[in-house]
């Protein structure tokens, strides 16, 4: 079953500036901490009402690494930071 779309998701081609990035060994993973400033616009009838964003976002990813060297995300948290 796929996950709830995002209402605020935004329109394709939007910028995400890493402005900071953490990476920590997570048991046989990693923990993934970014702080991420996202440009972008929305969509119509979105709770944002197809504005334009520019904000920060501290995102968290629990990635695994293969051995053919793969990285796959296996959970992940986005939260807006607080202005």
């Amino acid at each position: 079953m796929l996950p709830p779309r995002n209402p605020y998701r935004a329109k394709p081609n939007c910028d995400h500036q890493i402005e900071q990035i953490e990476v920590q060994k997570y048991d046989d993973n990693y923990k993934v901490n970014l702080r991420v400033r996202l440009i972008a616009e929305t969509f119509e009838g979105s709770p944002m009402e197809g504005s334009k964003v520019n904000m920060l976002v501290n995102e968290v990813w629990l990635v695994h690494l293969n051995k053919a060297g793969e990285v796959k995300i296996f959970d992940y948290d986005v939260q807006p930071v607080n202005a």
